[in-house]
């Protein structure tokens, strides 16, 4: 994959239900180069239903701009509800 994520998902029709994901707060600025995310559904992944999905930072040693929280493939049975 070439992400490392706090979670991924890689069940076929899977769901979650509120999942609430803090990045780690002592990271270096490599953090973001490395593609780091809290939740992140696998590129094979066809049909998969997540409902209030949230991944926040609070990064206290140095200014890190991730790429995104939450990763999932664009596809019509991948669907995100509220993720915040």
């Amino acid at each position: 994959v070439g992400v490392s994520a706090q979670c991924v998902w890689k069940g076929e029709r899977g769901s979650t239900t509120f999942f609430q994901c803090e990045l780690p707060y002592d990271v270096d600025i490599d953090y973001a180069h490395d593609q780091f995310t809290g939740y992140h559904v696998h590129e094979s992944v066809e049909k998969h239903t997540a409902r209030g999905v949230g991944v926040y930072t609070n990064f206290q040693c140095y200014d890190v701009d991730v790429q995104a929280g939450i990763q999932a493939p664009s596809k019509a049975g991948i669907i995100l509800h509220n993720p915040f």
